[in-house]
């Protein structure tokens, strides 16, 4: 691949771009059938991967928990269950 090939397939790209940006933001018909269900699928998907994260962290905490408490183990356990992360929020605009 040259580099005279490689300068004119970024230009193309670059004015690709523009025109997809500039029909995004203006065309509310193209903005309703292309852009929105893209962006409402990639909502979506965030929400199952925090929601994936929470759980895989939760379960990662329980299980060292529960290792933590071998017998003779006369500690208690002092697990704060309010300052988890990861939990999922919603995305307002569905």
């Amino acid at each position: 691949m040259s580099v005279e090939l490689l300068r004119v397939s970024l230009i193309l790209a670059s004015f690709c771009a523009l025109s997809f940006a500039a029909s995004a933001s203006t065309d509310r018909a193209y903005r309703a059938a292309f852009l929105e269900p893209i962006l409402r699928e990639a909502r979506v998907n965030l929400v199952a991967q925090n929601a994936y994260r929470h759980l895989r962290d939760e379960v990662t905490t329980r299980t060292a928990d529960t290792a933590s408490d071998a017998p003779g183990d006369t500690s208690e356990n002092t697990t704060d269950d309010t300052t988890e992360t990861g939990r999922p929020e919603r995305i307002s605009g569905d």
